[in-house]
């Protein structure tokens, strides 16, 4: 029997995609839900990230000044729905550790917390863009120094029960995708490497809201074809180190849809679901 996944909500933000499309699909508000992923097998419970923080959300607003919900209670009562309290998780991933991946990760220190080694490097020694726009939250470096067990791994790591760890850089210097082996086929979850389907298939010609609702795409907007099969948006740190990682994904499903490619803001996997 393979794994089961389910999709927790942490909140959202609201922004227009142009921010991040460096001008394209100008006039497409979209709401952004901050996603983890719940890994159900065998008695084991593990998370895939721990959403966004509180204090990076001042007077309703997180990243770029845009409107945003979240925080450490969203975190708590997203795992109240499953049944589930902090002391049932027995592993922690990270995608990576950014402020909204690791926000409620004081909450899980019985856990195993298992991050990239270059992820944590960077943490230790942010760029002075990711300074200027605070991509990391530098409080949870004493949380993840009194952590019992943390496990720093390099490269593309199976655990133990069957998961396997992809590194993929572009995003963060240690950013990392999670394959999920599941009785429908792999499943992988990419965190921010791509925000949503979008981002990895740039002729799509509409996209869905949390609530179902569909949004189309002019497509005097997007991004033309001559430019490649994927939107290196604006928070890819390397754009050889994404193209590269687009390629192992590539590889490693029977097409690249949003069926098996779970990114970390998609909207539609709080409406549907993992298929």
């Amino acid at each position: 029997m393979g794994w089961r996944i389910k999709v927790l909500n942490y909140g959202e933000i609201k922004s227009n995609l142009s921010k991040l499309c460096n001008g394209m699909y100008a006039g497409i508000e979209r709401q952004s839900p901050y996603l983890g992923f719940l890994l159900q097998k065998d008695g084991q419970n593990v998370l895939v990230d721990t959403g966004i923080h509180e204090r990076f959300i001042v007077d309703g607003k997180a990243w770029g000044g845009n409107p945003a919900v979240g925080g450490t209670r969203y975190v708590l009562d997203a795992l109240k729905q499953e049944g589930l309290e902090p002391k049932d998780i027995h592993m922690v991933l990270y995608t990576h550790l950014h402020n909204d991946h690791t926000g409620a990760c004081e909450y899980f220190m019985d856990a195993l917390n298992i991050f990239q080694k270059d992820e944590w490097l960077n943490l230790l020694n942010p760029l002075p863009s990711q300074q200027v726009r605070g991509d990391y939250d530098m409080q949870v470096i004493d949380t993840f120094r009194a952590m019992p067990r943390v496990c720093m791994v390099e490269g593309d790591v199976e655990l133990a029960n069957g998961l396997q760890l992809i590194k993929t850089p572009g995003h963060t210097l240690g950013s990392m995708s999670i394959l999920v082996p599941t009785d429908d086929g792999p499943r992988i979850i990419v965190g921010d490497m791509f925000h949503n389907v979008l981002f990895f298939n740039p002729q799509l010609e509409e996209l869905l809201t949390v609530d179902g609702e569909v949004i189309r795409i002019d497509p005097a907007t997007a991004q033309p074809a001559s430019h490649g099969p994927i939107i290196v948006h604006s928070l890819i740190y390397d754009h050889y180190a994404q193209y590269q990682s687009y390629y192992k994904l590539l590889a490693r499903v029977p097409e690249m849809s949003g069926k098996y490619i779970l990114c970390g803001h998609e909207p539609a996997l709080v409406y549907y679901g993992v298929q």
